[in-house]
């Protein structure tokens, strides 16, 4: 038996966990009724794996696309929607390829589904686990305080609630409505990276509700990112200012303001590094004035200059 979920995995150059993230979706209880991989141009193998992954006999569908370059999460999640919408299943699961489930998960979810009016639902999701702990900023609520605009779930709350109403989430391992999805709009593939989950989520959570069911878990594996001064910080300053301004309007001169005091002090903090302070004000500019898309300079792999 299958569920009436269908599940996107977005990819980059990540084999080895891309493995381990489709050995848990074919380990489900419950077996999703497809998986959609979107290959965002991956050069390692992938390709050449997921060819003979979509060969193998299986229970569910096996759908790949594949992209002629990377368009970043964001691009990926947006042509995996594209094309997860057009397909039979009234739920649409979103992850990328270094999110494993726990066997249960696809059970959970529909189990919960038979019990609620799903015109209420945008999206239903599980709670998730990194290095076997809460991962904090995955499931959230809206702060009523100036900044930050949300607030992270508590562990507590997760140990003591079968179910928890949040107001973000991120895209591992949630459920969306499909006529929700289809209401809201698709993911905005111009943010490339960072923030394009919860600007989605903001169109998805004034139509239906969002629901985390506590007893249900998935486990992102990711790493610490230490070196913060990447490419992706001009992403998360951009697309932060950018969300804000769309649908945080009155929090949007203070937010603002504040990010631009926090990048002139690396001046100071930083050893007076010019480049980065001037990455971070390129950032706040162009997400105010709505510059953007894959940034000419900020591409993937760019640093700081030693």
């Amino acid at each position: 038996m299958l569920a009436n979920i269908g599940a996107i995995v977005v990819t980059f150059n990540r084999l080895e966990k891309l493995k381990k993230a489709l050995k848990s979706y074919e380990e489900q209880t419950l077996l999703p009724k497809y998986i959609l991989v979107v290959d965002n141009a991956s050069t390692d193998g992938t390709r050449e794996y997921l060819e003979c992954w979509k060969n193998m006999n299986s229970k569910y569908e096996k759908i790949v696309v594949y992209l002629k370059e990377n368009k970043g999460g964001a691009g990926g999640f947006y042509e995996g929607q594209k094309t997860a919408t057009k397909k039979d299943a009234d739920w649409i699961m979103l992850a990328d390829d270094d999110l494993y489930f726990e066997k249960d998960y696809f059970l959970g979810i529909s189990n919960f589904i038979k019990t609620i009016n799903p015109n209420e639902y945008s999206i239903i999701c599980g709670k998730i686990l990194e290095h076997g702990k809460i991962g904090v900023g995955h499931r959230s609520i809206k702060n009523k305080w100036i900044y930050p605009f949300h607030k992270d779930i508590t562990e507590k709350d997760f140990n003591n609630k079968e179910n928890i109403l949040c107001d973000f989430v991120s895209f591992c391992g949630i459920a969306i409505n499909k006529q929700k999805l289809l209401e809201a709009g698709f993911v905005n593939k111009d943010y490339f990276i960072r923030y394009d989950d919860y600007e989605q989520v903001c169109r998805l959570r004034v139509i239906g509700k969002i629901i985390c069911l506590t007893n249900l878990r998935a486990n992102h594996d990711t790493e610490e990112v230490k070196n913060i001064s990447t490419w992706k910080v001009y992403y998360d300053y951009r697309n932060r200012i950018n969300l804000i301004k769309k649908h945080f309007k009155f929090r949007f001169p203070i937010i603002s303001f504040y990010l631009i005091i926090k990048s002139l002090m690396f001046i100071f903090i930083k050893g007076r590094n010019l480049e980065n302070v001037s990455m971070r004000l390129n950032a706040i500019k162009d997400g105010i004035f709505n510059n953007m898309g894959l940034h000419p300079i900020y591409r993937p792999g760019w640093k700081l200059k030693q």
